[in-house]
């Protein structure tokens, strides 16, 4: 009785601490109490399980919430499962406001951990994640944080307690270190809480309840696209990096393994990006010239050269040069004494240059007039698309979207249904490159100009590195394309109509997402339901049809600013096809309006009937429909009473699921 009465007074003497903290307009959290106690009921400090809470009601939050003084809601999905176990900690009471490590290698054993500490939001996309390092150098997610499971309307301070995800449950590990990945917060971590029994044989399933609950809080938080179970969502933090290639972290997914549908809006992280250089040159010596040559289909058009130092120093502002002719462009370098020139053009007086060039074509018109749709998946009534692929547990994304661009272009480029299954295994095992831990797109394209690539038979994919010598001896076909142009969109005002363009004229483009490291193709454009002024992107994905749409992606980037997110790589035809003994450009008019379609080559082929008018039908499956306005209007001219064109008088927004 007397102990019940001294735990009464202790309560009575915080809660009115609480109350002149309250009143005095200041926060006051409570940390490292048990949760019964707290809420008024008997406990010990062996049932604390995971919550966090904050002290602003208005701001929304994927944890346990503060509605009043000493109300909690619990989530013991984040939990350790506690019964008669013992609690230990490490006391740290230190902030970190970037990437760090914690060495914790004099604990012996551990069969799960926690943390306690208090996360302060700088920026709506902001990350936090600890992972836990064993001896093994398997990696285990102690917690994460991000903005699509914790919206914020204003920056705001989290305190979470005892919280952990995959260090829940484990298997009596021998830790080594903790990774932080901070992004955007600042993390004043307390403590790291661990168990050192074996819970291993505990039968608890809280993955799938800590994935349902972010689909929950996922689609509470937003309603411009669908969450859902995926087979990438189910994957753990250790499996999720070796998709994307065995990174040092993981990227802020913003939520895209859960996607099932709907718009995808992507917060681009400009900190983190890594625009691909082509390097021609290092050290360039006095008098010495370098040349490098961009290929241009069509004018006006221009490029942009970046030149980079050796510190990164120079090359934030790119050189212009415009006014490019089609076809093979040659771009000079040249360094005498101090001095650089690009194409007679001083850049620099580093003497240290280290000469890094990327070029980027783009449209000098800005003029260009495009439909408010496109999508290669029904273009002239057809889809030119071939089917989803899964690239599994392999960092192989680079290799799928440069294949996928392939095959649905040389649907494109003959006009006809080949739907080849060509392999990615080939560049995946033959680049001689670690396959598996990622790759350039544009690596592949340029494998594909000069040795082909040869059909799924011959070398069957397998998720992993394997050996070159496994591929077959005589393949039933390899592809060679043309060539292939890098485009990287920097500070590119027109990035989006350079980007329609190359859609609408050479077919798919590989795409890759800076922070993410992950790539995709490219397929098409849908005008945003919410901002009819700004674009949505339709992207293939290779994580299987479980995930997105049936494999596919919509995204919209912040203020349409493609160029601050990805660079693209355009594949640039005729392609060649061995071993088949004839192949030619289909030429026909489907719909009777003597317009005919040949595919995305510009020239009409010699295969086209006599009766084919001179320009290109826009629209093969409506004889409503002719070629297109004009070389820079690329809205479908409307034949019979119709004089404007066919987005004019049928302007309608289509529904985005």
């Amino acid at each position: 009785m007397e102990k019940n009465n001294t735990n009464m007074f202790i309560v009575a003497i915080v809660a009115i601490i609480g109350m002149i903290f309250l009143f005095s307009g200041q926060k006051i959290v409570v940390q490292g109490v048990p949760i019964n106690t707290i809420s008024g009921n008997q406990g010990n400090s062996e049932n604390l399980v995971g919550q966090a809470y904050k002290m602003e009601p208005k701001i929304k939050n994927n944890l346990a919430i503060i509605k009043s003084f000493g109300q909690f809601i619990e989530l013991e999905e984040f939990s350790i499962p506690l019964k008669s176990y013992e609690l230990e900690n490490i006391i740290l009471n230190k902030e970190y406001a970037k990437n760090s490590e914690i060495k914790i290698d004099t604990v012996d054993k551990v069969g799960a951990m926690s943390f306690n500490g208090v996360i302060n939001l700088l920026d709506s996309n902001f990350l936090v994640r600890l992972i836990l390092i064993d001896n093994n150098d398997d990696e285990y997610l102690i917690y994460e944080l991000y903005d699509a499971i914790s919206i914020n309307d204003e920056l705001t301070e989290l305190t979470l307690e005892n919280v952990c995800e995959e260090t829940c449950l484990l298997s009596s590990i021998k830790p080594k270190y903790i990774k932080l990945q901070v992004m955007n917060a600042k993390l004043l971590l307390n403590s790291i809480n661990y168990v050192s029994e074996d819970l291993s044989k505990i039968t608890m399933d809280k993955k799938a309840e800590q994935i349902e609950y972010k689909i929950t809080q996922i689609t509470k938080n937003q309603n411009s696209w669908i969450a859902g179970n995926t087979g990438i969502s189910e994957l753990s933090y250790q499996e999720k990096k070796k998709l994307f290639g065995n990174p040092e972290y993981l990227p802020n997914l913003q939520g895209f393994e859960y996607y099932k549908g709907g718009v995808f809006k992507f917060e681009s992280d400009k900190s983190s990006q890594n625009k691909e250089n082509k390097i021609i040159n290092s050290n360039i010596k006095d008098n010495q010239i370098r040349t490098a040559e961009i290929n241009i289909l069509s004018s006006p058009t221009g490029a942009y050269v970046f030149i980079n130092d050796m510190d990164e120093n120079v090359g934030q502002t790119p050189i212009v040069i415009d006014n490019l002719q089609p076809g093979i462009n040659k771009i000079k370098l040249y360094k005498s004494g101090y001095y650089t020139y690009v194409n007679n053009i001083n850049i620099s007086d580093n003497n240290a240059l280290e000469l890094n060039i990327a070029l980027q074509s783009f449209i000098s018109n800005n003029n260009m007039i495009f439909p408010a749709q496109f999508n290669l998946k029904d273009f002239h009534g057809t889809n030119w698309d071939t089917p989803i692929k899964d690239q599994g547990s392999c960092g192989s994304c680079y290799a799928f979207a440069a294949v996928a661009s392939i095959e649905n272009n040389l649907n494109l480029y003959y006009n006809q249904h080949l739907d080849y299954d060509l392999s990615e295994q080939h560049p995946v095992s033959c680049r001689g490159v670690n396959g598996c831990e990622g790759g350039s797109p544009s690596g592949v394209l340029t494998f594909s100009r000069d040795y082909g690539i040869v059909d799924e038979n011959c070398f069957p994919y397998q998720a992993e590195e394997i050996p070159c010598n496994e591929l077959c001896d005589s393949p039933d076909l390899s592809i060679k394309i043309n060539e292939q142009q890098y485009m990287s969109y920097y500070n590119n005002a027109n990035s989006v109509q350079t980007i329609k363009h190359e859609l609408m004229t050479c077919g798919a483009l590989t795409s890759t997402i800076y922070s993410w490291h992950h790539a995709m193709s490219l397929i098409g454009w849908i005008p945003n339901r919410d901002d009819p002024e700004h674009t949505v992107w339709i992207f293939k994905n290779s994580w299987g049809d479980n995930w997105g749409d049936e494999g596919y992606a919509q995204l919209s980037f912040e203020g349409d600013d493609f160029s601050e997110s990805t660079n693209s790589a355009m594949i640039i035809n005729p392609f060649y096809v061995e071993n088949i003994d004839f192949l030619e450009i289909l030429c026909e008019d489907q719909d009777g309006d003597n317009y005919c379609n040949w595919g995305i080559t510009q020239e009409m082929p010699d295969s086209c009937p006599s009766n084919c008018l001179p320009k290109k039908d826009s629209d093969d499956s409506n004889s409503r429909l002719g070629p297109y306005v004009s070389d820079t209007d690329f809205r479908s001219q409307s034949l019979g009473n119709h004089t404007e064109p066919y987005e004019m008088v049928n302007n309608t927004i289509p529904q985005i699921r």
